[in-house]
């Protein structure tokens, strides 16, 4: 067996984003633990999987954090969900 590699001829993003890098410091306290060290919070590619997301929810639900957060996190994993493979990417530009 193989694992091909496929090179990407089309990203289609989402017109609204669902996060800011830069300004949701409080999502990202909860996100952070599975953004990759090499990850350039300048830009680029991230992918959660619903479990990640769901653990991510489940610390955030447990310390009361904002409505906000526990909203876009659920909505993260409602995306995850949906997906093939159970997980929700973002093009971060």
């Amino acid at each position: 067996m193989a694992v091909r590699a496929y090179r990407i001829t089309h990203l289609k993003y989402e017109d609204i984003p669902t996060f800011n890098l830069w300004n949701d410091d409080e999502l990202l306290a909860y996100l952070e633990p599975f953004i990759p060290e090499t990850f350039d919070y300048n830009g680029g590619y991230l992918e959660f999987s619903q479990e990640n997301l769901e653990e991510a929810l489940k610390e955030a639900e447990e310390e009361k954090v904002s409505k906000d957060t526990c909203d876009t996190l659920k909505q993260m994993i409602a995306e995850a969900k949906k997906s093939e493979f159970g997980w929700v990417a973002y093009w971060c530009v």
